[in-house]
């Protein structure tokens, strides 16, 4: 693990929550010694809580931004292995940049507040949904990826939208309002899964007595 490079990828700008935890697993993997970098996309997927598809498209952006360049690599006989990348971070500094960045969750990102303390331990704090917040586009591309479509996922962002609005207390401040959309999906779909159609013609006593 490169904490320098981790570190890096936490303060790259002007990138979406999901891609920032792509390039924070691919820097994760990046060793500082020898420069190797070669996670396959199996590996990235499931430490980024993404599906497959989806850790290439944020790849493909990174590459496009040119924070990442894709290596290709290829086993002494010849065929195909993992990708190699080679990363290119910006070293932007924060104001309240503290050396613990590095070891922070990676899914907190965009919602850190960094304090220092008399211990210098790095606090998260959290925020409220406004009416400033809205349900991005790739927040519904990833539910449509998980099993809704379009419409299901629309109105499920209303509902989440709505619900958090609402919501007081303690329950309504969060970390990190992407993995909050991610599990209200997954609840959302087991609630539908739940449900039970009852169709009377399929109920043979319907049938009884009728000719």
């Amino acid at each position: 693990m490169s904490h320098y490079m981790t570190a890096l990828a936490m303060r790259q700008k002007n990138l979406k929550p999901a891609a920032k935890i792509v390039l924070y697993w691919l820097a994760d993997h990046h060793n500082e010694s020898t420069g190797a970098c070669f996670p396959s996309f199996s590996t990235l997927a499931e430490e980024c809580e993404m599906d497959r598809a989806t850790v290439i498209r944020h790849i493909n952006s990174l590459c496009e931004m040119g924070l990442v360049k894709r290596i290709e690599r290829n086993r002494e006989n010849g065929s195909r292995s993992s990708n190699g990348y080679s990363l290119s971070l910006k070293n932007n500094p924060s104001q309240n940049a503290t050396t613990p960045v590095a070891n922070c969750d990676p899914h907190n990102l965009g919602t850190l507040t960094n304090k220092k303390t008399n211990n210098k331990l790095l606090v998260k704090k959290g925020s409220r949904w406004t009416e400033n917040h809205q349900v991005e586009a790739e927040w519904i591309d990833w539910a449509i990826e998980q099993g809704l479509d379009n419409q299901q996922a629309q109105l499920e962002a209303s509902k989440f939208s709505d619900y958090w609005l609402a919501a007081t207390g303690a329950k309504a401040t969060k970390l990190n309002w992407f993995a909050t959309w991610r599990n209200w999906i997954r609840n959302a779909q087991k609630r539908t899964g739940a449900r039970k159609v009852v169709n009377i013609f399929d109920d043979p006593k319907y049938f009884q007595g009728v000719n």
